[in-house]
């Protein structure tokens, strides 16, 4: 096994995907995968030798996560063996997207090295797939694109003979993660955090009406409909006059979508953003992408092309102030909380940019797509520009919508833009929706807490009290009292579940996750492991 090299604090980003794995293991909700269809004579050793290379090159690739104590820390590994596991193709014509798909779906465990994993499919002597899958925590989209560039370079040097070699990082992602939590500790932040309060305060959870209830072990399993708005469309609605960018349009259709169908007026969405401002992040792989919220006022009398302009102003204060990581802001403003929600915002557009173009000698070398397989939100929206106009893809969870559902999603966004852009004052109310009727929003439920202390009626109630007393550090808890009210978070609700289960107790995970008492807690415990 190999040795440790340090120590260190995980990134804020890191730490949310190891809360998720410990909450959810043996899902691969959080794999992220890219890939290459190569054509042509393969020099597989130079292709070994290019892997080995970046993995010694990237310490992140040779990282591990676990919890020391209170916190979350990655642990970088001196040396690893990073294979290159070369695989046989399914029979049949879909038989390298099956292999595609099963390879994808493996999960991590982040405790254990290698959180990268490289596959080549064969399906002929001249026919390969090389797909690398890591987990989230390690990586981001962009570092897919600096994983290949790089492995493209090095191929080349070494199909040639050569000892190719990359320029020195001037940095490495731990060193990004300890920067980042200082800059935070420094209250350099401030300032953007006091902006969310103001631009976040009311809002109210996305209640969309769902096709079948929640389960209580949901899957997160993605139903997906390709989406496309032709380039004279966006051309036109672009052209508004208020300066609005093609995601601008798209997010600001993805609200009315959004509202008409929740009827709520008032939504907010979330956006990624790249979070590799400084031009030393750009060539390094790790998880830098950063959450934004956008909260967007969609009034059913509102001509599009107002509609636009607003979506235009908030999109450039959510950028200004993009700097906070999503974990904080979520630990600043302490939403209310739901097990079936993701706090701040249920619903996701992203605009996904160019990928740069891979050169190997002797191949011919295309992107594979891989699309969307499990979501953390209820609903997303991935599109990038296209041919002049928008294409890409709308998916919404399998667990709560019908494929139909989902379907006349993807429709209605398309036809409301449309509409849009051959009228831009039509109100919003009027551009077409074919999903039926709006319907109102589901009402909501409050967590009420008893005043005053409640002691324990049960030895379970007593469990997880004396749990939380630890974790609170406090001598003693009421059993009414509301777990995130009284100043949980994400690892507190985590460090109990682990807990409870070394000591015979299975908690409901999803439960945990919303606001919750320890009299709900112990009512909804797995009443075979209570102690």
């Amino acid at each position: 096994m190999s040795q440790t090299a340090y120590v260190l604090p995980a990134s804020f980003g890191q730490e949310r995907m190891w809360l998720l794995d410990q909450l959810r293991p043996g899902s691969a909700m959080h794999n992220l995968s890219g890939g290459l269809r190569l054509t042509g004579g393969l020099d597989e050793e130079a292709l070994r030798h290019s892997l080995r290379d970046i993995v010694d090159r990237h310490e992140v690739l040779r990282t591990i996560l676990r919890l020391d104590g209170a916190r979350v820390v990655q642990e970088v590994l001196e040396s690893i063996d990073t294979p290159l596991n070369v695989v046989a193709p399914g029979e049949g014509p879909d038989g390298v997207e099956a292999v595609i798909r099963r390879l994808d779906a493996e999960p991590f465990d982040l405790a254990v090295a290698p959180l990268l994993r490289c596959h080549l499919i064969r399906s002929a002597p001249d026919e390969h797939v090389l797909l690398l899958v890591m987990h989230h925590a390690m990586g981001d989209g962009r570092s897919i694109e600096v994983l290949l560039a790089e492995l493209a370079h090095l191929y080349t040097g070494y199909a040639a003979g050569l000892q190719p070699e990359l320029p020195e990082l001037p940095l490495q992602y731990a060193d990004f993660a300890v920067w980042q939590s200082e800059v935070f500790d420094s209250g350099a932040l401030a300032e953007q955090i006091e902006h969310w309060r103001r631009e976040l305060v009311g809002v109210e959870p996305l209640l969309l009406p769902l096709d079948r209830p929640r389960p209580a072990r949901p899957t997160r399993s993605a139903e997906v409909v390709r989406v496309a708005l032709p380039a004279d469309t966006l051309k036109a609605l672009t052209a508004l006059g208020s300066g609005a960018t093609p995601f601008m349009v798209a997010a600001a259709g993805y609200a009315v979508l959004l509202s008409r169908w929740s009827g709520q007026e008032d939504v907010a969405l979330a956006f990624p953003t790249l979070g590799r401002d400084q031009a030393e992040l750009l060539d390094l792989v790790g998880f830098f992408i950063n959450t934004v919220p956008l909260r967007i006022s969609v009034s059913s009398g509102q001509g599009f092309a107002g509609l636009l302009a607003d979506v235009r102003r908030r999109c450039l204060a959510a950028h200004a102030n993009s700097g906070v990581p999503f974990e904080k802001l979520v630990e600043c403003l302490r939403p209310e909380r739901a097990a079936d929600r993701t706090p701040l915002a249920q619903a996701l557009i992203s605009l996904q940019q160019p990928h740069g173009t891979v050169s190997m000698p002797g191949l011919t070398a295309e992107p594979v797509a891989l699309p969307m397989s499990h979501l953390p939100f209820d609903v997303v929206l991935d599109v990038k520009v296209e041919g002049g106009g928008l294409t890409g893809s709308i998916g919404a969870v399998a667990d709560v919508f019908t494929p139909d559902t989902v379907h006349r999603l993807a429709r209605t966004w398309e036809a409301l833009l449309v509409a849009a852009a051959e009228n831009p004052e039509t109100p919003v109310s009027e551009l077409p929706f074919l999903l039926g009727p709006p319907r109102p929003a589901q009402p909501r439920t409050e967590t009420a807490e008893t005043p005053g202390d409640v002691v324990a009626a049960t030895r379970t109630e007593a469990l997880i009290s004396r749990l939380w007393a630890e974790v609170f550090e406090v001598e003693s808890v009421s059993v009414d009292r509301g777990f995130y009210a009284m100043g949980g978070n994400s690892l507190r609700a985590v460090r109990i579940i682990t807990r409870a289960r070394e000591l015979g107790l299975e908690l409901p995970v999803e439960l945990a996750l919303g606001e919750h008492t320890i009299r709900q807690l112990a009512a909804a415990a797995e009443p075979t492991s209570q102690s």
